[in-house]
């Protein structure tokens, strides 16, 4: 992203010793730092959320199925663009809604556009409703530790311009999440 936005020349030096390692190091922190500044300025800002990209101590833990393990956070820093933000449900909803029904991040017509392209999504549906056709669209999330610990969540643009976001800390199998909320959905939405 910062490569793309022109933020960092892709042919930038650091003044960096022949160290490939520090070179790769500062290349990361340097690309982190403005994708962070990119997000915050264009998507978190007109959408009046303010994120972090480290876990706090307010923050979620997962636990295992057993309990025993103590509590868990990643740091997905190194992820950033992909896996980096801590959010709160509200927060969500909130980044949610102004792609959807505001023109803040980008305007409505191309937010609706990517998401019937299945941009970023894991499913899109059509649903008979009483009034007609809605399409739904669908994305999930789902980060492990590899000892059972995990931290999901599943979001979803539904029809009559319902969204939803749901946080799961627990090792519940990644694709039921995404099927659960679909399922409550359609039993809900008419």
């Amino acid at each position: 992203m910062a490569v793309m936005s022109g933020m960092i020349d892709p042919n930038a030096e650091f003044g960096v010793p022949e160290d490939p390692d520090a070179h790769d190091t500062l290349w990361d922190a340097l690309s982190v730092d403005d994708y962070v500044k990119y997000v915050s300025r264009n998507i978190l800002r007109p959408a009046s959320v303010t994120a972090k990209i480290h876990p706090a101590d307010e923050d979620s833990l997962a636990y295992s199925a057993s309990l025993r393990a103590p509590g868990w956070k990643a740091d997905p820093w190194l992820g950033a663009g992909t896996d980096a933000w801590w959010f709160s449900v509200d927060e969500i909803l909130n980044i949610m809604s102004a792609y959807w029904d505001g023109d803040g991040i980008v305007r409505k017509s191309a937010s609706h556009q990517a998401l019937r392209y299945n941009f970023g999504l894991d499913d899109t549906k059509e649903w008979q409703l009483s009034d007609g056709v809605q399409d739904c669209f669908m994305k999930s999330g789902y980060w492990s530790d590899g000892m059972s610990r995990t931290q999901q969540c599943s979001v979803t643009f539904a029809p009559n311009d319902t969204l939803i976001a749901v946080f799961v800390n627990s090792p519940i199998a990644s694709t039921n999440i995404p099927s659960i909320v679909e399922r409550h959905l359609q039993a809900n939405i008419s």
